[in-house]
């Protein structure tokens, strides 16, 4: 683990306990008493994919001076250590000296991990710290970073950079954003893309998968049980939002179901599935989807994965596991603007009490706290794909009333989020077709 703390002078530290300090890992800094000079900032850093680190992955944390909008982010402190055995989350501490702070600036996190020199994740929205009432322990949720695709349809990860410059000031909770950065996950292969096959089934003679992945994220599947004991069943489609891992091989399909369906990506271009730990399959039979010459718009109506109660009954929703679509703001009724490409929509899953969604123009993720009807959301991260102004208000807008949400009630097919007594928002829920 490397400590730096960037000053005008090199960085010296007094005395044995100051000494100790820098062999200490982040963690166990955290838990010791800093030098009455430095402030500590600490906390956890994570992230949702369900992808594990090489031991020399490496986490870099970085206090910066974000205060003035035509100058590069000063560091005042940073923390970076290699994975090792461990796994996210991963607890970091950056010490900031005392004499660095000035109440009246504006003060940020910026937090990365890196594979060979590589960025894979990185904070994707601002997390203020030290000054403005702003807490000194914050728990950072990072994004993927996308690989960026050639026109030939090969893919290479986005070179290793000096940190980029800070966004400039905003209003509290907004995303920071970049005009290069994209919303889609990395892959290995042109999108869009369409792969079927017919998958081994206990109690038919197969199930034909159609897929059909977006550039954008998103896919939409398809699955037609073939030779079932108990006479013809409707073709069953779902919806959601798809990830891979840093070289763009293992994809994880992650709709409101407990838990993503995970396929590798084979030498051959096909994908081929994986267990419910992303694990390979041990059978012989055949487990591959191939690519299809035309794109599949798989549209066939189906019920919301992992919620067929609320289908059969629509006089009722559950919370969890169900599509949300926004339709009111703040009192005010929501409908699609100019250049929004999809409706803003939320999705609590019940795996791993996590938050997935679309806010107006970037991806959304988190996490949430669920108590009867107490509800807190946490850790809210998005994409960084840059806005047009209303977008951005909007996008502004919904994620502060999720950051104020303190409740939830659900009447029907309608829930609504309370901040107090107050009705922050309201969703509809909607069965995909």
């Amino acid at each position: 683990m490397i400590f730096k703390s960037l000053k005008n002078s090199p960085l010296f530290f007094g005395g044995l306990s100051t000494a100790l300090m820098l062999c200490l890992s982040p963690a166990a800094q955290a838990q010791t008493q800093p030098p009455a000079d430095y402030v500590t900032v600490s906390g956890n850093v994570s992230y949702l994919q369900r992808i594990a680190m090489p031991p020399d992955a490496v986490l870099t944390v970085q206090v910066q001076d974000v205060s003035r909008a035509d100058v590069a982010a000063t560091v005042l402190g940073e923390s970076r250590e290699a994975f090792g055995r461990r796994q996210v989350p991963l607890a970091y501490s950056v010490l900031v000296p005392r004499s660095a702070i000035n109440p009246r600036m504006r003060y940020s996190l910026r937090a990365t991990i890196s594979v060979d020199g590589q960025t894979q994740f990185a904070t994707a929205r601002d997390y203020p710290v030290l000054t403005q009432r702003a807490p000194n322990r914050v728990n950072l949720l990072l994004a993927a970073v996308p690989e960026v695709a050639h026109p030939a349809g090969a893919s290479v990860s986005t070179p290793a950079a000096a940190p980029a410059p800070a966004p400039a000031p905003a209003p509290a909770y907004t995303p920071s954003r970049s005009p290069a950065a994209s919303s889609a996950p990395a892959s290995a292969f042109v999108l869009p893309a369409t792969f079927a096959g017919v998958l081994p089934c206990a109690g038919c003679r197969g199930i034909a998968y159609t897929v059909t992945m977006q550039a954008d994220g998103s896919y939409r599947l398809r699955r037609t049980y073939l030779g079932t004991t108990v006479g013809p069943v409707k073709p069953m489609a779902e919806a959601g939002r798809w990830t891979a891992d840093h070289q763009g091989k293992l994809i994880a399909l992650m709709s409101g179901a407990a838990t993503p369906s995970f396929f590798r990506l084979t030498a051959e271009g096909a994908l081929r599935q994986l267990d419910d730990k992303g694990q390979p399959l041990k059978s012989s039979a055949n487990h591959d989807l191939r690519r299809t010459a035309k794109i599949d718009p798989v549209n066939e109506a189906a019920a919301p994965t992992g919620n067929p109660a609320s289908a059969a009954n629509p006089a009722t929703a559950t919370l969890r596991d169900t599509y949300w679509k926004l339709v009111e703001l703040g009192g005010q009724a929501v409908a699609m603007q100019p250049g929004q490409e999809r409706e803003v929509r939320i999705t609590l899953a019940s795996q791993d009490q996590r938050l997935m969604g679309f806010s107006g123009c970037n991806a959304l993720g988190g996490a949430y706290a669920l108590n009867g009807n107490a509800l807190k959301f946490d850790q809210l991260a998005s994409s960084m794909r840059l806005c047009e102004p209303a977008l951005n208000t909007l996008e502004r807008q919904v994620l502060d009333a999720l950051i104020a949400t303190t409740g939830q009630r659900i009447d029907g097919q309608r829930l609504s989020l309370l901040g107090g007594t107050r009705v922050l928002a309201r969703f509809e829920a909607v069965y995909l077709k």
